[in-house]
């Protein structure tokens, strides 16, 4: 089986220092013995994995790896991993990560070997449990590694995570958390255009000018593309000049979402991006450019992605090709308790802060209807009733808070509204 999963995974926060760890790894469920084979990052049961087994448990990989990124810190980076795991490399743990759809990373260079082959073990677990952020996936159930494994190199100091906002006359700034930089300059090329700034406690803020600024629209995706540097480190970036807000116009002074100032006419689907031959994984690099032609072939300018976070590679072509994407946050199914809801509102900000570069994404959606919010109780008829009590509405306000905090700059919608449910 040939893995298709080759360009880099995340085209706005890429290094050029970096091996894809996909392919063949050694692997057993339920026992650590190895005595299997599975295709990453296709999780265990789809077709594509080459294990047949949809059962819940604990997988167990392994893989051997030689790599020397000269003067270099390494870095393991796991695109996603369902639902908990913890990371070994070379015997010794360095790791471990809960929440099944975010990105995560590790410093390995302590147990790395710069000469001779490299032992990486994971021990993946999902449950099922109810408690879990789960979304839609009862087509095919995600299970262990379903989005790329890589090694990157960066030096000591490096750039971290960034927030891109623009505006419509062409100002547009980034916000870049940086480690072991303070006093270091960043400095951001766009084209013909530079800026720079200090680093002063981990933070610094880069003020660009783009003049006669060519705007992002569905219709006409103009990508902006450069680096961010901050020593020996750079990172290969993009943005779209673009604002999304509401705006009341026309005779009925009706309101509208706006794109760019202006009321934009929305043709849009759910998309449940589910694929039968890698579930959650789409097959190939190839696939995520083709699904988001599809939509443009018919007419579609916006998709929302249903209760999932979405592979980044696919959302950088909706950025390049030109289609909106409404983001949903995916959902637990348990009764709200603490558990669930503590582990919701972290998984829901790794989730915006990966995804918030991204100009193709104008909507949040905090929560889908009332699911994993509702209270069940026995009626005296022998029927089952539900019950949205008062605190878990109030909480659903504290996470829209939380969201418009991470993100001001898009439109976030506490539940979506079948129901009536808004709190």
């Amino acid at each position: 089986m040939t893995v298709q999963k080759k360009l880099f995974p995340q085209p706005n926060k890429q290094r050029s220092e970096w091996l894809n760890l996909n392919g063949a790894w050694e692997f057993s469920l339920n026992e650590k013995k190895y005595d299997k084979t599975i295709e990453v990052p296709y999780p265990w049961g789809s077709p594509l994995s080459g294990i047949t087994e949809e059962v819940d448990g604990t997988g167990y990989y392994r893989k051997s790896v030689e790599w020397n990124p000269e003067n270099k810190h390494i870095w393991l980076v796991f695109g996603a991993v369902d639902y908990t795991c913890e990371v070994r490399v070379n015997g010794t743990t360095v790791g471990a990560h809960k929440g099944g759809y975010n990105r995560f990373e590790f410093d390995i260079t302590s147990v790395w070997k710069r000469e001779g082959a490299n032992i990486i073990e994971v021990d993946a677990t999902d449950l099922s449990e109810k408690t879990q952020t789960f979304g839609k996936q009862a087509y095919g159930n995600v299970r262990g590694i379903w989005q790329t494994v890589w090694l990157e190199g960066r030096p000591e100091a490096f750039i971290d995570n960034f927030f891109v906002k623009t505006k419509l006359d062409g100002k547009v700034s980034y916000e870049v958390d940086c480690v072991g930089a303070d006093g270091m300059t960043v400095i951001a090329e766009f084209e013909s255009v530079t800026a720079t700034a200090e680093v002063k406690d981990g933070k610094a803020l880069v003020e660009l000018e783009i003049s006669e600024p060519k705007l992002w629209t569905p219709e006409v995706p103009n990508l902006y593309y450069g680096t961010l540097t901050l020593g020996d480190d750079t990172v290969i970036t993009y943005f779209g000049i673009r604002e999304i807000g509401t705006g009341h116009f026309g005779a009925n002074n009706r309101n509208y979402i706006t794109l760019n100032g202006k009321p934009y006419y929305i043709n849009g689907v759910l998309d449940q991006s589910f694929n039968p031959q890698g579930f959650f994984t789409l097959p190939s690099d190839d696939d995520c450019r083709e699904e988001i032609l599809r939509l443009k072939r018919i007419g579609i300018n916006m998709a929302r992605i249903h209760i999932k976070a979405e592979e980044p590679l696919k959302l950088y072509y909706a950025d390049k090709l030109g289609v909106l994407i409404m983001a949903d946050i995916p959902c637990y199914w348990s009764e709200p308790c603490p558990k669930a809801m503590e582990q919701f509102e972290i998984e829901m900000e790794e989730q915006m802060v990966r995804d918030r570069n991204n100009p193709s994404i104008f909507y949040w959606v905090v929560f889908n209807e009332s699911w994993g919010l509702l209270h069940f109780f026995d009626k005296e008829d022998g029927t089952k009733g539900k019950d949205y009590k008062p605190e878990t509405a109030e909480w659903v306000v504290k996470c829209w808070e939380k969201a418009k905090a991470i993100d001001p700059t898009r439109l976030v919608e506490d539940n979506s509204p079948c129901r009536g449910d808004h709190t």
